[in-house]
């Protein structure tokens, strides 16, 4: 196994698009961080890196990537390419912090990486990838709506109450970069109104491969307890189905009873979990945080 980094996106995607695109669903999240990472917009989303292993024959048969400071994208790396992508990592991203992706990839990774840095692992965030079957949408008071410029510092100001909520540490990228971004490519975000006042968000992407992923729903506090961010997803989860989307996927928390509950009333079954696992030269108290927002 030849490991190969690539430090121009069109010509990555070009090579490892079709591999990763072979299987969207789990693939999802290299799928929507490379077309941020396509675009070039957003700071943390300009300088990836990006690399591709190939057997011996050349033909490409693994492939992953990183935004610093996001963890490393493992799902495209198949078993036995991960010797080859570890030394790859190694010589380009020693510092690497963290790693995620289906359990057994990011195991298998993970395990990899300690054994040859002497590091230690902690598992940091353990989620589940959920597929739409059959969309049920909730009985809410109230309707959707596509925000727009004129919701600019609404949106920031909830995606980062999003990331803050979740992570604890607060959000780390520039939220406002990622709204105007979304504007330029046709991502929505779903804003939920009750008697014209915004009360939910549930933001999609325009699918890709035919998948779109559901993502920052989020409804303030003094709004929670009326099945609105429920609603929210509901409409984003339409949308994306007249768009052409034949997969539309969501993460959940796994340590958060409520979305693992509500989700499957929405017609949204499990597919598989996945996990975080962060790496630190010390004790495992010293590892670092997981992040959310794109990588879920």
């Amino acid at each position: 196994m030849d490991a190969q980094v690539h430090t121009n996106p069109q010509l990555f995607w070009k090579l490892a698009g079709p591999h990763f695109l072979a299987d969207p669903v789990r693939n999802t999240v290299a799928i929507t961080v490379m077309e941020r990472c396509l675009a070039g917009t957003e700071p943390g989303y300009t300088t990836p890196l990006m690399l591709t292993v190939h057997d011996n024959s050349g033909a490409l048969v693994g492939a992953s990537l990183r935004t610093a400071p996001w963890p490393l994208l493992i799902g495209g790396l198949p078993p036995e390419t991960v010797p080859a992508a570890v030394d790859a990592v190694l010589l380009h991203d020693p510092g690497l912090t963290a790693v995620t992706g289906p359990r057994e990839a990011a195991v298998t990774f993970a395990r990899a990486w300690t054994e040859r840095t002497g590091q230690v692992s902690l598992e940091k965030l353990a989620t589940r990838l959920f597929r739409l079957e059959e969309l049920t949408p909730p009985a809410v008071a109230g309707a959707a709506r596509i925000g727009g410029r004129a919701d600019l510092e609404l949106l920031v100001k909830w995606r980062e109450a999003f990331s803050l909520e979740l992570d604890g540490v607060g959000y780390s990228l520039d939220e406002r970069a990622g709204v105007l971004a979304a504007f330029e490519a046709g991502d929505p975000h779903f804003v939920w109104e009750v008697d014209g006042t915004p009360v939910s968000l549930a933001f999609t992407n325009v699918p890709s491969g035919g998948m779109a992923r559901v993502r920052y729903v989020y409804t303030p506090v003094r709004h929670r307890g009326h099945g609105y961010a429920s609603a929210a997803t509901a409409a984003a989860s339409q949308w994306a189905l007249v768009q052409g989307a034949t997969e539309v996927l969501l993460f959940t928390d796994l340590g958060d009873p409520v979305t693992n509950r509500i989700y499957p009333r929405l017609g949204y079954r499990p597919v598989f979990d996945a996990v975080e696992i962060a790496f630190s030269a010390g004790t495992a108290d010293g590892a670092v945080p997981h992040m959310r927002g794109e990588h879920e």
